[in-house]
């Protein structure tokens, strides 16, 4: 295919919201070919109705006219493979784009000059743009991190979230870039996802706190190394938080020795959602922890993993149910193959009226059980507020059917997610039953469910007549061919469907005719499938039927 007869189909689709470009010197030769697969295959999958589509294109490195008019057009341009030979290339196509507004960028490796030109981009770009990622797995000097955080200071801009995700961070950098933005006072998201902040950050990080009057969103996830277990950080965060009066958001996934942070919400109440999930917090302070939230009325999602083998747990999260009224969204994250009694939880859930969304990840076989026991004595007279059900990589065969039933009874259950929690195949026609009477379900997730063919062919036909569903995910199990044309089937029969997650499940390449013409008549504005061989040649007609039904 020539750039000539694939040019005009870009600009006419009026599509390039998001330009991903990925640098791949060794494909120069042949990049308008990849250009039109990438083009086709990824805009219908990941379009948002129309007009409005948004594009990742992954394409090699060209000076060309057709594909520098292009560019011109993207708002977002992310480099997952930059380095020295294209990062001038990059600020070429960076600078004639007046459009962007989102830089991405992931160094293999990263020195001092490649810093003194992105700082200068930066300087230059920062008046437009909102979002910039800087991911380099391998410290980057310095010098290098300092001119980019002279750059965030100096220069006015407009940015709204800064990702550093990744991004090794020395003692040094730590300093100059958190002063740097505490002073910026535009950037409202801060992410700094494994950093590597060691303890000799830590005044750092908590200054930062203290003087911060702009980032309401704060990721420090998988910092792990950050505090030690007898260092005071603990206590010293808790002191902080509780002083804050700006953060909203702050997740601490998996950092460690952070067990007197629940202090903190005695007298924050500005933070609204609170992330630790597999902090494992030490199980003789379940109880304090959740005594010191039970009445703060700023948190509206929590996230937490402990250990449910502590005997007081149950009753601690219990109590705390009946009194917090704001929390609406909870996961619970308990690793427990033993069973336990769970009792505790659900009476402090029934005297609960704010919580919409329960999540519950890695627990034992009677839960479900006793789940569906508490649904069925509550939900009579609507007195069971949960809109979202999750029970996540968690074994609920033995009692699946039971729970199935019950949660028909919920008339507002809008979310049911069992990614890895298979239920039993027997208790597939109690799946179809929910499927077919269920009149507020939007959500589904079967996630490598193992339902089967049969069981996955019957909840097929159950979804193709469903008309309350919007979103499914059923990918992750291999199957035979029988089973992806009745994926097909669904597609073409099904109207209200606008999201298909198919992905992890290898379709025959021989089949991808098959998804290409039911995807032509049909509604779904996204579809992940994964066709097996490396297929991608997605019909280009796709896009223009959509044009012409748009």
């Amino acid at each position: 295919m020539s750039e000539a007869e694939i040019a005009p189909d870009w600009k006419s689709l009026e599509v390039l919201d998001i330009l991903q470009y990925h640098v791949s010197p060794a494909l120069n030769d042949r990049w308008t070919d990849l250009m039109a697969c990438r083009l086709v295959c990824r805009a219908w999958r990941t379009a948002f109705p129309p007009p409005r589509i948004v594009v990742t294109l992954e394409l090699a490195q060209s000076n060309t006219d057709a594909f520098r008019e292009t560019v011109k057009l993207a708002r977002k341009l992310s480099f997952p493979r930059a380095g020295p030979t294209t990062l001038e290339w990059f600020a070429r196509v960076a600078l004639e784009n007046p459009k962007v507004t989102s830089i991405s960028l992931t160094f293999p490796y990263f020195s001092v000059d490649d810093a003194k030109l992105l700082s200068d981009i930066l300087c230059i770009k920062l008046h437009h743009l909102r979002s910039f990622t800087l991911d380099c797995p391998v410290e980057p000097p310095l010098e290098a991190l300092v001119a980019i955080a002279q750059a965030l200071e100096d220069t006015p801009n407009a940015l709204d979230s800064v990702d550093f995700s990744w991004c090794r961070i020395c003692y040094g950098a730590a300093s100059a870039l958190l002063s740097a933005i505490v002073r910026n006072k535009t950037i409202r998201k801060l992410d700094l996802t494994a950093c590597d902040l060691a303890p000799t950050s830590q005044d750092f990080l908590l200054n930062f706190i203290k003087d911060n009057q702009n980032v309401t969103d704060l990721c420090l996830s998988s910092n792990w190394q950050l505090a030690t277990p007898d260092d005071g950080f603990s206590e010293k965060l808790r002191d902080a938080l509780a002083k804050d009066r700006t953060l909203k958001v702050l997740n601490l996934n998996a950092c460690r020795n952070l067990d007197a942070i629940g202090g903190a919400f005695k007298f924050n109440n500005t933070l609204q959602r609170l992330s630790l999930g597999w902090c494992k917090l030490d199980p003789q302070l379940i109880s304090a922890f959740f005594a010191a939230i039970e009445n703060n009325r700023g948190l509206r999602e929590l996230k937490v993993h402990f250990d449910l083998t502590c005997a007081e747990a149950p009753s601690a999260l219990g109590k705390f149910f009946k009194s917090n009224s704001t929390l609406q969204t909870l996961e619970l994250n308990m690793p427990c193959e033993e069973r336990i009694d769970y009792g505790p939880i659900f009476d402090g859930l029934a005297h609960n009226t704010t919580l919409t969304s329960l999540d519950a990840l890695y627990f034992a076989a009677n839960y479900a059980d006793q789940l569906a026991e508490f649904i069925e004595q509550r939900a009579a007279g609507g007195r069971i507020a949960l809109k979202k059900i999750g029970i996540l990589y968690s074994d609920i065969s033995e009692y699946g059917s039971r729970l199935l039933k019950a949660l028909l009874l919920l008339p507002r259950l809008e979310n049911l997610d069992l990614m890895r929690a298979p239920p039993d195949p027997d208790s597939v026609e109690d799946l179809v039953a929910l499927l077919q009477n269920s009149t507020s379900l939007t959500e589904l997730s079967l996630y490598q469910s193992r339902l089967g063919d049969a069981g996955m062919i019957r909840v097929c036909a159950a979804v193709a007549q469903n008309s309350t569903l919007r979103h499914l995910a059923i990918g992750g199990d291999q199957h035979q061919e029988n089973v992806h044309n009745a994926v097909c089937d669904m597609i073409v029969r099904n109207s209200s469907l606008i999201t298909l997650d198919y992905a992890g499940t290898l379709v025959p390449a021989g089949l991808q005719p098959n998804f290409d013409q039911a995807l032509k008549a049909s509604p779904l504005t996204r579809c992940d499938v994964s066709f097996s061989d490396g297929a991608e040649d997605i019909l280009m007609d796709l896009i223009r039927e959509r044009q012409k039904r748009g």
